[in-house]
C-alpha cells in the first residue's frame, strides 16, 4: 500500500526535508533509519506494513509538496527510548512510536505532488484537514 505522510514542521525537529535528508544518511552509512511518529496513543501511521511504501510530504502555501519516499522495512511499533541510530536526530523520548525505513529517496527539486496521485479536490481536502496519513490506492 502507499500512504502519503505530511511531514509537520515542530521546533524540536528539524525541517521535513532535513529530517529526511538525516534518515538517508543513515541508511546510506549501513545504519538502521527510524521514523518518528506523531506522539500519541495509536499515531496516524502505526498501521503500516512492511513493504508499505511512504510519499513524504509537507504543506506550503495551501499545496502538498512532495519531498521523497522511503520503504517500511518493518511496522511502527511503540519504543520505551529513542533508538540509538536516531538518537541525534530526534532528541531522548519516551515511549514514542518509530517505523523502521529504508530504501529512503529524497527529492533533490522540491515540487508539489502530482494530482496524478491525488486529486486537486483530494489535496484540498487533506490540507483542511487535521488528519495527515492519507493511504492511497496502488500506484
Amino acid at each position: 500500500m502507499h500512504r502519503i505522510y505530511l511531514l509537520a514542521k515542530k521546533p524540536e525537529f528539524p525541517e521535513p526535508q532535513d529530517e529526511l535528508h538525516a534518515l538517508a544518511k543513515l541508511e546510506a552509512a549501513g545504519k538502521d533509519a527510524y521514523f518518528i511518529l506523531s506522539d500519541r496513543t495509536g499515531p496516524p501511521g502505526c498501521g503500516a506494513g512492511a513493504d508499505d511504501v511512504w510519499l513524504f510530504c509537507s504543506r506550503d502555501n495551501q499545496e502538498i509538496l512532495f519531498l521523497g519516499t522511503a520503504r517500511v522495512a518493518a511496522a511502527p511499533d511503540e519504543y520505551a527510548n529513542t533508538p540509538y541510530e536516531v538518537t541525534d536526530l530526534y532528541g531522548n523520548t519516551n515511549h514514542r512510536y518509530f517505523c523502521l525505513i529504508d530504501n529512503i529517496h529524497v527529492n533533490q527539486n522540491i515540487e508539489q505532488l502530482g494530482f496524478d496521485v491525488l486529486t486537486k479536490e483530494k489535496q484540498h481536502v487533506l490540507l483542511q484537514g487535521q488528519a495527515y496519513v492519507k493511504n492511497l490506492p496502488d500506484l
